[in-house]
């Protein structure tokens, strides 16, 4: 007749199987499977950036895409973008972010609370000695090792000192003294 035993559940005990068509099986799971993501939506992660001298007109305008964003489904990341001297102040960020959440309460649920991003990469990668030099790993160091010679990775080891350009912009990053 065409028919074919299928297992349906081989976890089951005992396991369960059916006599059926198995073509038709198939193709009716495919029908599922399409008519379930034609129902389904994606939801996006949409940012928006502040900074922390934002006009009221820019902050409103701003406002105004955050609950379009929210009434289409979608999920909002506000940044606040601190730059130089701005970092000495990030109570300001705060309050921004905080005046957003009052104002957008009825209209959303906030899944993260507002945290401050800092230059911690930067600390993992670089180390200030007790005379203040700032010291890193030698480049070229891990890149295909097995086509270096003893010697020339023997000269790689360790660590060497920052120029004093870079020096300048890594006493900023660096959140120690």
């Amino acid at each position: 007749k065409g028919l074919d035993l299928v297992e349906i559940s081989p976890t089951a005990v005992p396991p369960v199987c059916r006599i059926m068509d198995f073509g038709k099986y198939q193709y009716q799971e495919q029908k599922r499977t399409r008519e379930a993501k034609k129902h389904q939506r994606v939801i996006e992660v949409k940012e928006i950036k502040f900074r922390p001298k934002v006009d009221a007109h820019d902050y409103d305008f701003k406002k105004k895409h955050i609950e379009r964003f929210l009434a289409n489904g979608d999920k909002v990341k506000a940044t606040i973008f601190f730059r130089g001297r701005e970092m000495a102040h990030p109570e300001i960020g705060r309050r921004i972010l905080e005046r957003l959440v009052d104002e957008l309460a009825d209209r959303r649920r906030v899944e993260t609370m507002p945290k401050l991003k800092t230059h911690r990469g930067a600390a993992k990668r670089f180390k200030k000695t007790g005379t203040g030099k700032i010291m890193r790993a030698k480049a070229f160091k891990r890149h295909i090792l097995t086509s270096k010679t003893t010697k020339s990775k023997r000269h790689m080891r360790g660590t060497e000192q920052v120029s004093d350009a870079d020096k300048r912009k890594l006493d900023l990053m660096l959140p120690y003294k």
